[in-house]
């Protein structure tokens, strides 16, 4: 921010992210079941929805690709995790409105599932 404009800064975030955005993952711990996967994919199972909404909000990265180890975009897993909150007993309400805010963030953005690709 000291050195670039807002939008000259998320220029160079987009760019950086259209090379490296099938590369960009956490290593293995042992420690998520989001391991190995898109580092917006790890983010999201850590609690970490702020990233991954900056990407795709802010910065408005692409993410019309398919993981290689899950198979899935990021619509498609935003939309797996919603599933599973909503089989929860009782489903956790604030999780769910966080997943599917960020869905249709994903959506406003171009987002897609990998079957649409």
């Amino acid at each position: 921010p000291k050195v670039d404009p807002t939008e000259v800064g998320r220029e160079k975030v987009r760019r950086m992210w259209a090379k490296h955005k099938e590369n960009i993952r956490c290593s293995i711990t042992g420690t998520s079941r989001s391991e190995d996967l898109n580092i917006a994919k790890f983010a999201i199972d850590g609690t970490n929805h702020r990233f991954a909404s900056e990407l795709v909000i802010a910065y408005k990265c692409d993410f019309n690709f398919v993981d290689k180890k899950d198979g899935m975009t990021l619509l498609d897993f935003v939309q797996s995790r919603i599933d599973e909150e909503k089989r929860l007993t009782p489903p956790a309400e604030n999780k769910i409105r966080d997943y599917e805010n960020l869905y249709r963030a994903i959506v406003r953005n171009g987002g897609k599932h990998a079957k649409d690709l």
